[in-house]
This record gives C-alpha cells, sequence and structure tokens, in this order.
C-alpha cells in the first residue's frame, strides 16, 4: 500500500512541475495552452492505445484546469 501512495505522490509531482513547465513555455492563455498541448500530443492522441488517448486527454483538462 505504501508504495502506490508513494508512487501516486511521486507522479502528482512530476505532473505538477510538467504542468508548470508547459505553462512557461506556451504561454498561459487557455487556448493557447490548449492548442500547443494538443499539437504537444497529436501522436499520442493519433495512434495511441484508447487508455493511452484518454490519459492524454485527461492531461489536458488537468492542465487547463491547474
Amino acid at each position: 500500500m505504501s508504495e502506490k501512495i508513494s508512487l501516486h505522490a511521486r507522479v502528482s509531482v512530476i505532473e505538477t512541475l510538467l504542468q508548470d513547465r508547459l505553462k512557461k513555455q506556451f504561454g498561459s492563455s487557455r487556448e493557447g495552452l490548449e492548442t500547443n498541448l494538443s499539437v504537444f500530443l497529436k501522436p499520442l492522441l493519433d495512434n495511441g492505445t484508447e487508455e493511452e488517448k484518454e490519459a492524454a486527454k485527461a492531461f489536458i483538462s488537468a492542465t487547463l484546469d491547474f
């Protein structure tokens, strides 16, 4: 159980850092960020498994809501 919590905590920190980095790199306007994230994740959105596509969409949504 502690391994799952530890892994979840690490993933959460990495996700937060990546979101911050993406906002700095691509700008903070919602439209610009959404467009750039979609371009950045396009290979995954186009060619990924259903699980990967859902994860990419969830990441975009979470980043925009951050």
